[in-house]
């Protein structure tokens, strides 16, 4: 799903090549809410460099898994807050998430790195 239909396009022929064999499929929707409708696991990546909001808080469920890869430079953003703020969030290096992460929209001191006390916890950081 996206605004240019002929790049859309090309990603759906691209996408539906790629994993052939391997049981999964393709989909093309013409929205992002159609394309939210019974999704476990989403990801973001846009090339728009920009405050963005390409999922609103009614268009993801409980348990869903975001990779929000696309918020990678400073003023740009993919998630509409209120997702972030009812998230579990890992994050690889929190340093730079603040910065150009889906967290630079948080408060400074919002304790979210999970990961990196997962890692603690388990010695290996």
């Amino acid at each position: 799903m996206g605004p240019d239909a002929y790049r859309t396009a090309g990603l759906a022929e691209a996408g539906a090549r790629n994993p052939s064999g391997m049981g999964l499929e393709m989909v093309t929707c013409q929205s992002a809410e159609a394309a939210m409708e019974g999704a476990q696991i989403v990801t973001t990546c846009t090339a728009d460099k920009q405050y963005a909001t390409i999922l609103t808080d009614n268009m993801v469920g409980n348990g869903v898994h975001i990779n929000a890869i696309g918020g990678d430079c400073p003023g740009k953003t993919e998630l509409a807050p209120a997702i972030l703020h009812r998230s579990s969030i890992f994050m690889e290096y929190p340093e730079q998430t603040r910065m150009e992460g889906e967290i630079q929209q948080l408060d400074p001191d919002n304790p979210r790195d999970l990961f990196g006390m997962l890692m603690r916890a388990a010695g290996a950081a």
